[in-house]
């Protein structure tokens, strides 16, 4: 039967009036006909001895391959032929992977059924809940498929919403409506039919509350759209948005034709700031970002105004304004707990090193560390309490500080804290062993069998999928041990990797797991020597040791090489240039660690200034020592010198690198016989 037409549903709505039950219009039957032509038979063969894993693999490499086609056809076919109830399980799982949208709600929900086990579901249940809305699932199915989990995703609310108005509850179908256009990333053609099927349900608000979100994105020509829909006087206020993100000639004068009952929105302010940060009026850009509200839900996105706090900040901080620099980062508004970390400790950072304001710092740096659950940051905001205690002259407390930050041995501040304690020393901790019992139930599970047989297939990118899934599901340190020795028992350094620091973020001692030493083949770089560690440190932040990583800058493999650099390279050296070889282990490593030799080199044993060429040029390295001064200079403090980096990721990637360098020594059996600080400054 035909919808309810719009204009009674928004009435309906509006007045609080239950609208008549409607019938779906895919009936049950409809929907059974449906799931025949995309499902396959899973029943499970007869319970007997486990097969070797070796007999699956021919027919998920072909499974794969036709799924990798958009065959499905030929993958179901395949499907149905599996007799080993792990390799069924993964096959389905594979092709939910690869062709969600063709398998049918149907099969998604016998999937969820059949293997309540199965590590990956919760990726799964998602592509079923986008299946629900896709196919126009009946009512009674969708709010069955609800009843004790409510959906997790924008098309599942929608899917809700849907149902509800055919129950006649449409005020209950508004409010999911709302949430969803207000909340969630919707594609185009989802987005359209959304507007068609409940756009009356949304109000003029919930049109600019989405065209904010999308401007503090950058997304221009999407907001506009919706802002069309939205107040007249706050579409003055999109169009100087939209001209701020695009550094258009015009943005001033947009800026000043926005109506003055917008000129204390959040959005108005924060475009203000950011115009007048790019024309370097770094003091009235602070006025606009310290005129903002600081209630959450009024910002609407908290990253990007923290984001634009942190900019101006250190903006600030370079022509000389440190106490306009602490209040734009103290006054922050930000809820997630990666942001607020990060605005706490600029705070702190800014009121100890720029005010020499101790007690202040110590009050950021307690929130930090309140914040905190991760080995990175509970060791930076204790090695920065201690670093407040020494500046207070608290000997005793700056002592016991550096010691709780030690703990964390393989993060940067941590190894920092090592060196105020006159220690160089990284002890490494290792999982206990496990019992057979332990071992026997782990191998037992449908999960680790499939791993096996992806391996065994050549499936090592499917593998690591179905390992991020697996380690969501680990709780305890056999597990992820566990997790680890199958990652290596293949040879895959990537996936021990992962498991590692997914392991050691939760507390658990798998250090030598997260800094595997199996990634590297033997290599004899050209030029001037580089220490094995550093090239260890440099693949594992670069390409996770993947041989094949290509980044959308269009860095190629292991070290993450710019075909351009590594052209350079084998010309200065003598190595034979090969563009199909950037993928191969050996002759990347080779390449890469011959440019890391020559860096090196170049400034004089200093890590930072090695880190900083490799990550962000040369040219980066030549600018940010004429404003920062020379970290080579024993007058400079390394520490401070990293911490103004501006780049966030330069910055970050300076300590990941530095950290990994002194792991790995550890790891490879090289003596550390001086500082993180010499290391940092260059002690040649």
């Amino acid at each position: 039967m035909p919808e309810p037409r719009p204009g009674t549903m928004a009435a309906a709505a509006a007045a609080d009036v239950p609208m008549p039950v409607a019938a779906s219009r895919v009936t049950n039957a409809a929907e059974t006909a449906i799931a025949a032509t995309a499902s396959i038979p899973l029943t499970q063969p007869a319970a007997g001895p486990a097969l070797p894993v070796s007999n699956s693999a021919p027919q998920i490499r072909q499974l794969l391959s036709s799924l990798k086609k958009g065959d499905l056809a030929g993958a179901n076919s395949v499907s149905a032929s599996l007799r080993d109830p792990a390799a069924r399980a993964l096959g389905e799982w594979l092709t939910t992977r690869y062709a969600s949208r063709q398998m049918g709600f149907a099969r998604l929900a016998d999937f969820l059924e059949r293997y309540p086990d199965w590590e990956s579901r919760r990726n799964v249940r998602r592509r079923a809940e986008e299946a629900l809305y896709l196919e126009n699932i009946h009512p009674n199915t969708v709010l069955g498929f609800f009843a004790k989990r409510p959906p997790t995703s924008g098309m599942g609310r929608l899917a809700v919403a849907r149902a509800l108005v055919a129950r006649g509850d449409v005020k209950g179908a508004a409010a999911h409506a709302r949430a969803v256009w207000r909340e969630e990333d919707l594609p185009d053609s989802v987005q359209d039919g959304m507007l068609k099927e409940f756009g009356r349900m949304l109000a003029a608000e919930d049109y600019q509350y989405r065209a904010e979100r999308l401007l503090y994105r950058g997304r221009n020509a999407e907001a506009l759209k919706v802002a069309a829909r939205a107040p007249a006087g706050y579409r003055a206020l999109a169009q100087a948005r939209a001209a701020v993100n695009a550094r258009a000639k015009d943005a001033a004068a947009k800026l000043d034709a926005v109506p003055s009952a917008y000129r204390k929105d959040p959005g108005y302010l924060h475009a203000l700031a950011e115009y007048r940060r790019r024309e370097e009026r770094y003091t009235d850009a602070a006025k606009a970002v310290l005129a903002a509200p600081s209630n959450p839900a009024t910002v609407i996105d908290g990253r990007e105004w923290w984001n634009e706090r942190r900019v101006l900040a250190r903006e600030l901080l370079d022509v000389g304004e440190a106490k306009t620099a602490y209040r734009v980062a103290a006054s922050h508004a930000s809820t997630s707990p990666a942001d607020a970390a990060d605005a706490e400790f600029h705070a702190g950072w800014i009121a100890l090193r720029f005010l020499n304001d101790p007690q202040t710092a110590h009050k950021h740096f307690a929130k930090l560390e309140q914040i905190g659950s991760t080995p990175i940051t509970l060791s930076r905001a204790r090695y920065w309490l201690g670093r407040a205690a020494e500046a207070s002259g608290n000997v005793g407390g700056a002592r016991s500080y550096y010691e709780s930050a030690a703990q964390f041995a393989t993060t940067y501040y941590g190894q920092t804290a090592l060196a105020k304690l006159g220690r160089s020393d990284v002890t490494l901790r290792r999982a206990p062993k496990l019992s057979r019992a332990e071992r026997a139930a782990f191998e037992r599970r449908t999960g680790i069998r499939a791993v096996s047989i992806l391996y065994a297939a050549g499936g090592r990118d499917e593998a690591l999928g179905l390992f991020g899934d697996l380690v969501d599901s680990a709780h305890t340190t056999a597990e992820y041990t566990l997790l680890a020795e199958l990652a290596e028992k293949h040879g895959d350094a990537r996936a021990m990797t992962f498991i590692g620091k997914e392991a050691t973020q939760s507390g658990h001692p798998l250090d030598d797991v997260a800094f595997p030493t199996l990634g590297i083949p033997k290599i004899r770089p050209a030029g001037p020597g580089v220490e094995l560690p550093l090239v260890y440190a440099i693949a594992r932040q670069e390409s996770l040791f993947h041989p094949s990583a290509k980044s959308g800058a269009g860095a190629i493999g292991l070290m993450q090489m710019l075909p351009s650099t590594a052209k350079l390279t084998a010309k200065k050296f003598g190595i034979t240039y090969a563009p199909g070889k950037l993928t191969d282990p050996s002759y990347n490593a080779t390449l890469g660690a011959t440019h890391l030799g020559e860096l090196t080199d170049n400034y004089d044993g200093s890590y930072i200034l090695t880190f900083v060429a490799y990550n962000a040029g040369p040219g980066r390295v030549r600018q940010w020592v004429e404003k920062y001064g020379d970290p080579r200079d024993p007058r400079i403090d390394p520490i401070d010198w990293v911490e103004r980096i501006p780049f966030t990721e330069t910055r970050n990637y300076v300590q990941r690198v530095m950290e990994n360098v002194r792991v790995y020594r550890a790891r490879l059996g090289t003596k550390a016989s001086q500082s993180i600080e010499a290391d940092l400054r260059g002690a040649r």
